[in-house]
């Protein structure tokens, strides 16, 4: 048996999209209330703008409880080579 489409008049419509609205901006307000960021901030941060400053990301990831995998990341960056000056091609104190 299918199921029954719900028809509701346009007035009524509206009402349930704009309660999502609502509930998507309460969420959004108290994501930036508990991560101290602004509403902008918090934009940039879900589109992955890189002029965000690192606190910012790390305000966010906090709250979400997404922290721990940056600070796996941060632990292995101190284990990393560094690239010799070699690979640049030029040596200190010569500018040509």
């Amino acid at each position: 048996m299918r199921p029954q489409k719900t028809i509701l008049l346009p007035k009524a419509a509206k009402s349930p999209q704009s309660l999502g609205q609502n509930m998507k901006l309460a969420r959004i307000r108290m994501m930036c209330e508990r991560a101290g960021v602004s509403h902008a901030t918090l934009t940039a941060i879900a589109q992955g703008n890189p002029s965000v400053s690192m606190a910012g990301y790390m305000s966010v990831l906090f709250c979400l409880n997404m922290h721990a995998d940056v600070e796996k990341v941060a632990s292995r960056a101190k284990y990393a080579i560094m690239p010799s000056m070699k690979a640049y091609g030029r040596k200190r104190g010569n500018k040509s």
